[in-house]
């Protein structure tokens, strides 16, 4: 059964994508969070955010907004358009509207 937090957390595709993001933002989470240890995306966002100082909060907000709509996007696109991408191609793209965001909001 597929439910919000395995799709977009858990997931072996889901984790490569945050892999490439984390890595290209230099972000990284201590390896005892478990995405599967938490009961809700909130629980985990919540407990994830909490690790950042209150100066980084808010760009970190931003990269877990924006992988999470890639990677639901994505989901979509295989469902509905009968097409994918690669981990690294959603990566790619959750980069590219982060790029996108701070040209426009900095």
């Amino acid at each position: 059964m597929e439910s919000g937090l395995h799709m977009c957390l858990s997931c072996p595709f889901a984790q490569e994508v945050w892999i490439q993001v984390l890595a290209w933002e230099n972000l990284t989470l201590p390896q005892q969070i478990d995405p599967t240890s938490f009961s809700s995306i909130e629980e985990w966002w919540g407990e994830t955010e909490a690790l950042f100082p209150k100066d980084r909060r808010r760009m970190y907000n931003g990269v877990v907004i924006y992988t999470l709509w890639n990677i639901w996007k994505e989901r979509n696109r295989r469902i509905f358009e009968h097409s994918s991408l690669t981990p690294l191609q959603v990566a790619g793209r959750v980069r590219e509207s982060l790029c996108l965001y701070r040209s426009v909001f900095r």
